[in-house]
């Protein structure tokens, strides 16, 4: 395939893309506000394309449960954690102080 050929089927690829996003509701209004944009403020544009794809990542992360396995308080976990569930650095600062 040689370079005229390529950007014809480029050109083609473009033309076909740019058609079937104009049939989408809505896009002529997106089009209108990217172009003012960029024309005010270049800058502001990258950073809401970035904030854009980050809300389309977050939008699809999958979901994870917000409940949390408990710990049953024995013993065990009281003289490693201490009562207040810190470190055990923490819990030696605690016994030293309250010694």
């Amino acid at each position: 395939m040689d370079l005229h050929n390529a950007l014809v089927l480029l050109n083609s690829t473009v033309d076909e893309v740019s058609t079937q996003f104009r049939r989408v509701p809505g896009s002529a209004i997106l089009l209108r506000y990217v172009k003012n944009s960029y024309q005010n403020d270049p800058i502001r544009s990258v950073v809401e394309l970035c904030l854009f794809l980050f809300a389309v990542r977050y939008l699809l992360a999958p979901r994870y449960s917000t409940k949390k396995k408990s710990m049953d308080l024995t013993e065990e976990v009281l003289a490693r954690h201490g009562p207040c569930g810190c470190s055990g650095a923490l819990t030696l600062v605690n016994r030293r102080l309250m010694s």
